[in-house]
């Protein structure tokens, strides 16, 4: 009880840090210099963080939130991610490699059962931690998960948007990271359902930008280009939204 409380409030230090977005990604290693494991221990405790990227706006603020409270902790913390950034093949890999590296918990973004179910469901039969990240798959797969839930983040993305356009005439793209992102998929259908009680508002629909900021730039520009009506733009990805 006292391990998950202390892995409780490292993952409350790196969610703090953390939303979604970023740059290029590339597998990174490791924090957690602190001398000392958890009392009564004789190794240390070891975390991994699986993420969608290395650096970033976000993606490297959550980094160095998760590997300042291994310090804190006295734990063996590893941050990874893949390269290209949100390849769902390699963090499957990277996972696995944790499980294999003898991981105590492993975090991440574990959107899908379907997807990160096989490995994290072995995982925890070997007694690994399961925490997953603005996303939830089931009480088999995960210990318990920490951020932003998505239903609640379309909800306010759509209700600020409507705030914002009053009775204005507004056509609004959503720009996400990527169309196999089902929490972003799901923030999204819950945009667009709040949205028909505003019959002022029309959803142009989904665009993706790999959470790249060039790309995002660029898909944005030629957009508006094509569509002069478009006057709204909502990011579900922090590359976007730069």
């Amino acid at each position: 009880m006292k391990r998950m409380l202390a892995l409780v409030l490292a993952m409350v230090m790196v969610l703090s840090l953390s939303a979604c977005g970023g740059a290029d990604g590339s597998s990174s290693g490791g924090a957690g210099g602190a001398s000392g494991a958890q009392a009564g221990d004789d190794e240390k405790f070891v975390a991994y963080f699986v993420g969608v990227m290395a650096g970033g706006s976000v993606w490297g603020q959550a980094q160095a939130g998760f590997e300042a409270a291994c310090e804190e902790l006295g734990w063996e913390g590893y941050y990874v991610s893949p390269n290209p950034a949100n390849d769902t093949s390699q963090m499957v890999n990277l996972v696995e490699t944790a499980l294999t590296n003898n991981a105590d918990m492993i975090a991440g973004v574990f959107y899908s059962a379907d997807i990160f179910g096989d490995v994290c469901g072995r995982a925890m039969e070997q007694g690994v931690h399961i925490v997953t990240t603005n996303c939830f798959m089931n009480e088999d797969l995960q210990d318990f998960w920490i951020g932003t839930d998505p239903v609640g983040m379309g909800v306010s993305q759509a209700k600020t948007l409507a705030e914002i356009a009053g009775d204005d005439e507004v056509t609004v793209v959503y720009l996400q990271s990527n169309a196999t992102s089902e929490t972003q998929n799901t923030q999204y259908a819950t945009f667009c359902d709040y949205l028909e009680d505003y019959p002022n508002i029309t959803v142009f629909g989904q665009e993706f930008c790999n959470s790249q900021a060039i790309e995002a730039s660029d898909k944005v520009a030629n957009l508006k280009k094509a569509n002069p009506e478009i006057n709204a733009v909502v990011c579900a990805d922090g590359a976007g939204t730069l």
